[in-house]
Parts: structure tokens; sequence; C-alpha cells
């Protein structure tokens, strides 16, 4: 892939994806937060939630995880781009 082909656009609608496919796990979707961190054609989207809002998004054996993360990557490489998801919960350090 070529940041060259990657448009802003692109990244957006990977984000935004990204962010809505997460957001529909939670039960409370208000209360994470997103911190994506773009460079070139990579995103890095770094998720903040409670721990029990951790623990929906990642699932039993990281069954959950792992399946957004396919879903979402194969979204970010139709849009030129490569997608890495961070989940943090609220007691670790800050993510900046």
């Amino acid at each position: 892939m070529n940041s060259e082909n990657t448009t802003s656009e692109d990244v957006e609608y990977v984000i935004d994806f990204a962010q809505d496919t997460i957001s529909a796990l939670l039960a409370d979707p208000d209360a994470a937060v997103f911190h994506p961190t773009i460079t070139g054609d990579s995103i890095l989207l770094a998720v903040r939630a409670t721990r029990q809002e951790c623990g929906r998004v990642i699932g039993r054996d990281g069954t959950v995880i792992r399946a957004i993360k396919v879903l979402c990557t194969a979204v970010a490489r139709k849009n030129r781009c490569y997608l890495t998801i961070d989940i943090h919960n609220n007691e670790d350090a800050d993510v900046s």
C-alpha cells in the first residue's frame, strides 16, 4: 500500500467504521474514548473504556476483539491503509 493513494476520506472512513463497530458492542458507548493517531497510511486507534466495557470488546479468550480486528483490517485494506487497534481500561497509564 502506498500513502500517496490514501486520501483523508479513506482514513476517516476507516476510523469511523472501527469506532462505530466497537461502540455498538458497549453498554454505554459514550463512556469510550477513541484516540486515533494517523501516520501516512497507518492508523493507530487507541480505545479507553472501563474494565467492564473492555471485557465486552475483548470477549472470552479475545474472540470478539480478534473478529473486530479482522473486519476492520479488511475495511482498512480496501481503503488503502493499515489499522491497529489497542484497547486500554481506565486504570491503565495515560494514552496519548
